[in-house]
């Protein structure tokens, strides 16, 4: 029976999804949240713009929207963050998965003697490692794409092989059908996805050659996929509460879609910060392997290199590319861009486990057969505690998000003393987003109004809120930040509207506006008319 379960696939699988199941289930927050490390501040316009079917920030992620809100219609319990936060655990849970069934049939075709049920605990460690490694688990927990992304990745990883492996088989059309769609359907989450989809796709031309029926079931299945993109213009048509760019305009959509406002952030560290980028990121590069997850990759990217050529190039060529992307991208929340980069880093961990094992078992150093297979067994023991276990020992506790929830205290640090109606303008994603989630999702009951103070240099945003909150915004045809901001007070104050903010100091002129503190983090503004 035991012998049974162990070279049983699906008994690793069931094990492997019942672990994630269980720590992530611990872990995840019942509300929005900024996220363990407060670097995941996108969760609260994600959810505002999923409630009323809108256009969130570039490019948009049609994909994810149209997604989540099949889950979450589906869903019968729970309220619409914690909703969307299990969305991201069963999308990890569905990546890991499938990457735990790539890396076994990796392990096949490299060691295609070694014994089955060895290969599948090794492949299903892999898995452990990277949900217990922080910053995925930290991602797998909270309202945000990319665990959605790592799903994306993990399918066209599968496929990938399957059609390198053997592109002339039978089932070429399924494949490439579902390969293109993978695709097209990825490029509607996060564009970083094409620093995988590129070097697999190459290899795959080398594959299919000039077999142009493949490549029509190829683009068929791409075309399918990016058919999400129709969602923007239809929706921003609708005019809802979170419409980004004007998107049902064709320069409007072009803006979004290509999102132009954050291409500055593309190889944006300045030259002089690079080092003590890379010491960061070796830091988090270590902090979710250590150095052992480390060395077993590069001897399993050795044996992938022996053994599979053509997968090892591209794979080697994705993490480059996603490295430097990562390490060059002027963001705080760099280091969730390395997420694909980590997962095919999993899989040279297994590998290069598997490969170590390989070696023991075979080596003529140790003759006696007991101890070849106690050497073994003391070497997969200490891969499991040095690597899943210690994570989840070292990481529970500050990755634990049931107890607090800072971004709900934000929320009603800032709102519990205000007055109906009132106006906040707000500065950062941080607070915009959260307080957007507020004014629509948690308390609408109070109909405060939040204006982003970096979107009023968009004519398409000054529009918007004006036919949005017409009680409280005049005409702002033309962007003066200090005039724009004058008018709003001025507007507002009135009606006997108060208009608070949470800059301070920081755009305003003393001569036409007076700062009154409020609490530390949200300032009165009154127009000076002396």
């Amino acid at each position: 029976m035991f012998l049974k379960l162990a070279t049983n696939k699906f008994a690793h699988l069931v094990t492997l999804i019942v672990f994630q199941l269980a720590l992530y289930l611990l872990t995840m927050p019942r509300n929005l949240s900024w996220g363990a490390y407060g670097n995941a501040s996108d969760g609260g316009e994600l959810i505002t713009a999923l409630n009323f079917l809108g256009v969130p920030h570039p490019p948009g992620y049609p994909t994810y929207i149209i997604l989540l809100k099949i889950f979450t219609s589906i869903i019968p319990f729970g309220n619409l963050a914690l909703k969307s936060n299990l969305f991201s655990v069963l999308t990890s849970i569905a990546a890991i998965s499938i990457m735990f069934l790539f890396t076994f049939k990796l392990s096949e075709k490299i060691f295609p003697e070694f014994p089955r049920f060895i290969k599948l605990i090794v492949c299903s460690i892999g898995g452990f490692i990277i949900s217990a490694s922080p910053l995925f688990w930290s991602q797998s927990i909270v309202t945000e794409v990319y665990s959605l992304n790592a799903l994306f990745v993990s399918i066209i990883l599968l496929i990938s092989y399957k059609i390198i492996d053997n592109p002339d088989s039978e089932s070429y059309k399924t494949k490439c059908l579902v390969w293109g769609l993978a695709v097209g359907l990825s490029l509607g989450n996060h564009l970083t996805i094409l620093a995988v989809i590129a070097p697999l796709f190459c290899i795959i031309l080398t594959e299919l050659k000039l077999n142009f029926k493949k490549y029509i079931y190829i683009v068929t299945g791409l075309i399918i996929g990016l058919s999400t993109y129709i969602y923007i213009p239809i929706s921003a048509a609708q005019n809802p509460p979170i419409n980004w760019g004007g998107a049902d305009t064709f320069s409007g959509f072009i803006w979004l879609i290509t999102a132009e406002p954050y291409r500055e952030y593309v190889l944006g560290i300045n030259q002089s910060l690079l080092f003590s980028r890379l010491i960061e990121y070796m830091q988090i590069l270590f902090l979710q392997f250590n150095p052992l997850g480390i060395f077993l990759c590069i001897i399993g990217g050795l044996a992938i290199f022996r053994k599979m050529p053509k997968l090892f190039y591209p794979l080697t060529v994705s993490t480059i590319i996603l490295s430097l992307y990562s390490l060059s991208y002027n963001s705080v929340d760099f280091e969730v861009l390395m997420i694909p980069a980590l997962m095919i880093i999993s899989v040279g961990i297994s590998i290069g486990c598997l490969h170590i094992l390989y070696l023991l078992k075979t080596t003529t150093l140790i003759e006696q057969k007991h101890l070849q297979v106690f050497s073994i067994v003391i070497f997969l023991s200490s891969i499991i505690m040095i690597l899943p276990v210690f994570s989840i020992y070292s990481n529970f506790k500050s990755l634990d998000q049931t107890r607090t929830n800072p971004a709900i205290s934000y929320i009603d640090e800032m709102t519990q003393h205000l007055p109906p109606e009132s106006v906040i303008l707000a500065n950062t994603d941080k607070e915009v987003f959260s307080l957007w989630y507020n004014q629509f999702i948690l308390h609408p009951e109070l109909n405060i109004k939040v204006i982003a103070i970096p979107l009023l240099q968009y004519d398409w945003y000054r529009s918007q809120i004006q036919l949005l909150f017409p009680e409280n915004i005049p005409d702002l045809s033309k962007y003066d930040l200090l005039v724009n901001v004058s008018d709003i007070v001025e507007y507002n104050n009135s009606n006997d509207i108060v208009v608070y903010t949470t800059a301070y100091n920081a755009h305003w002129d003393p001569e036409l506006l007076t700062e009154i503190i409020i609490n530390g983090k949200l300032y009165e503004l009154i127009l000076n008319t002396e």
